[in-house]
């Protein structure tokens, strides 16, 4: 019966009741931005470009059957069924070439690529601006 009393009521929600609950939602959506804020990683300076060029190099090595410098130590050879993968800087940029046709650029603003070519082959990227030094070893 308690409950039939009280969907039979003329008791409603009133005007003040109303706008108190619109007046806390209303607050709490205002701290929303500075609460994702807070908890949010700042990835501005974060290189997406780096991550794929490791991506592609590693996939590469693992596909290749051996791997080799060239004469001059300026590229980096990879040896796949496909055909040869060479990796090289050309104006601060790491391009990719298949078999000496074309290229793809893979990473730009790199102050150096250095090929060490002794018992492993070592490339060792360093880039934008100090952001990216990165050290790779490859079995021959």
């Amino acid at each position: 019966m308690t409950i039939k009393r009280c969907v039979l009521s003329n008791d409603g929600l009133t005007l003040i009741e109303t706008l108190l609950s619109l007046f806390t939602i209303a607050f709490m959506l205002g701290f929303m931005p500075m609460i994702i804020k807070f908890f949010n990683v700042d990835d501005a300076f974060y290189n997406y470009d780096f991550d794929m060029f490791v991506f592609d190099i590693v996939e590469t090595y693992n596909n290749s059957q051996s791997v080799y410098t060239s004469q001059s130590g300026t590229m980096l050879n990879f040896v796949m069924d496909s055909g040869n993968v060479s990796y090289r800087m050309n104006n601060s940029r790491i391009i990719k070439s298949v078999d000496g046709m074309g290229f793809i650029t893979l990473l730009y603003e790199v102050e150096r690529f250095e090929i060490s070519n002794s018992e492993d082959i070592t490339l060792r990227v360093k880039g934008d601006n100090g952001i990216i030094d990165e050290t790779f070893t490859f079995r021959k």
